[in-house]
């Protein structure tokens, strides 16, 4: 008699299965595998997200309130988030066990999501204390927050296949990220070094032809809109590239950044700036 044909099928597993799967029924994970647990956690990264959306010089510019309400948004997701990771780590252990929380890749994402939010509060009270600037360069450590996005996505994605099968799926695609992503970097590199190299800072545009713009080949550091090109456009110098029209010049621009735009390719760090035509 022919046996029963086995099914490749699994049981529907969450994607962030290696912890809970250790856990026994006596574990203090327990209660975190309810669904209305479950749903405060989705809730709580749904608001995370929207918060750090919200914190922008130009929301809070035109709602003042919100400055409090994504602080105090923060502050109650970012506890609950530090009550999730204690609980794990007193479960599972930090550095030490069958199943220690520092060496599980979700949870090593999980750790770093919530020291960001807690960088990212501190940052807060500093900014409405006024001991730093707002928007200083100290705002850079804020931009990991919305990776948490990853953690939303997570939590929904459910795989319906054995859990060797996933795991083998898993390896082979990272191999092949791996590769995509190493093809992707050495592009990346080839177009900064190429733009470095043969078009500089693009610092050279067109500008009406004056006594002032004529009197001198040096860089002018002042310089009004009325003198412009519309739209605003770089040029040559020599015979070569694009030639301003007969009633304007091409002089070299002494501006700050924060005037005459982060366009160029000054130094090897502009390899960002892929979508930028290049005249």
């Amino acid at each position: 008699m022919l046996g029963r044909r086995q099914s490749v099928r699994g049981e529907p597993i969450l994607i962030d299965y290696t912890l809970y799967e250790n856990a026994n029924e006596s574990s203090d994970l327990e209660w975190m595998k309810k669904p209305a647990v479950t749903w405060m956690l989705h809730l709580c990264s749904l608001i995370s997200l929207v918060s750090v959306s919200a914190n922008t010089p130009r929301t809070f510019e035109m709602h003042h309130e919100l400055r409090y309400i994504t602080l105090a948004a923060d502050l109650f997701v970012t506890l609950l988030f530090t009550t999730e990771m204690i609980i794990k780590m007193h479960s599972f252990g930090i550095i030490r066990g069958d199943t220690p929380y520092l060496k599980d890749r979700w949870c090593q994402y999980d750790a770093s999501m919530v020291f960001f939010h807690w960088v990212s509060i501190v940052l807060h009270v500093f900014e409405l204390m006024q001991w730093v600037e707002p928007y200083a360069a100290l705002s850079v450590l804020r931009a990991p927050r919305p990776l948490i996005v990853v953690r939303l996505v997570r939590l929904f994605l459910i795989f319906s296949l054995p859990k060797s099968r996933l795991k083998q799926i898993f390896k082979r695609s990272s191999q092949q990220i791996t590769n995509v992503s190493l093809f992707f970097l050495f592009f990346l590199s080839l177009y900064g070094l190429l733009g470095v190299q043969l078009f500089g800072d693009l610092s050279r545009h067109c500008v009406l032809a004056s006594n002032r713009t004529n009197s001198s080949d040096e860089p002018m550091s002042e310089i009004t809109l009325g003198e412009l090109a519309v739209p605003d456009t770089f040029c040559s110098l020599d015979g070569s590239g694009y030639q301003c029209p007969s009633n304007m010049v091409c002089k070299k621009l002494d501006l700050p950044s924060s005037v005459g735009g982060f366009t160029g390719f000054s130094n090897f760090g502009n390899v960002l700036q892929l979508f930028r035509g290049v005249p």
